[in-house]
């Protein structure tokens, strides 16, 4: 998940550099994933709401890799997310990336 004030073509960058790093820190999860391989990208309208939805995602206990982008001074780019039904809920929300 990525702020839109990045092209799609970042955003979609950014988010696979946080589906990595959950991959290398979760690999307990990913394993799980394994079987059943969905993969959703969402967006939000900007940095703050990525900010307050990371919040969200610590209010409820929820397992998540947050990427900062080095190029933007360590900027929260995307974050990815563990599988869960509540994950689902939380992100019906949002726009589709």
């Amino acid at each position: 998940m990525t702020h839109r004030d990045l092209s799609v073509g970042y955003q979609a960058v950014q988010s696979t550099h946080a589906a990595l790093e959950f991959v290398l820190n979760f690999p307990e999860i990913a394993q799980d994933w394994n079987q059943s391989k969905y993969l959703v990208q969402v967006t939000v309208p900007s940095k703050n709401d990525l900010e307050a939805f990371r919040d969200t995602l610590d209010f409820h206990g929820l397992k998540y890799y947050a990427f900062h982008e080095p190029d933007l001074g360590d900027e929260l780019t995307a974050l990815c997310i563990e599988p869960n039904p509540l994950t689902l809920k939380l992100i019906k929300k949002l726009k589709l990336l």
